[in-house]
């Protein structure tokens, strides 16, 4: 996915894939993603990046499969997480919540 496709929430915070969703659907991803973020920097402390990848997979008329694969960056280390749901926002606070035990530990 390009530059086109990327959305910027601060200087850390990336979500590829998102752009397609609208307006009202992207609010509630963003504010799904800011409180996971204020949640995690209150335990772990600042975190170097994250990034999220949404992608369509199994695309019918009349259901749709979210796939999001996300990255975490705290203090040099990497951790991976992915979750795939026919609710997106279950899947976001999903991932989210992964690598928040990941980095928990």
């Amino acid at each position: 996915m390009g530059e086109e496709s990327t959305i910027l929430l601060g200087k850390n915070m990336e979500l590829s894939g998102f752009k397609y969703l609208d307006d009202s659907t992207r609010i509630i991803v963003r504010k799904i993603v800011g409180n996971h973020v204020k949640k995690m920097s209150n335990v772990v402390g600042d975190f170097e990046k994250l990034s999220l990848n949404l992608k369509d997979i199994h695309k019918t008329e009349n259901a749709q499969k979210y796939q999001i694969n996300g990255k975490l960056e705290i203090n040099g280390k990497l951790y991976n997480s992915e979750v795939t749901d026919f609710n997106l926002f279950f899947a976001l606070s999903s991932v989210l919540d992964k690598l928040f035990e990941e980095a928990k530990r």
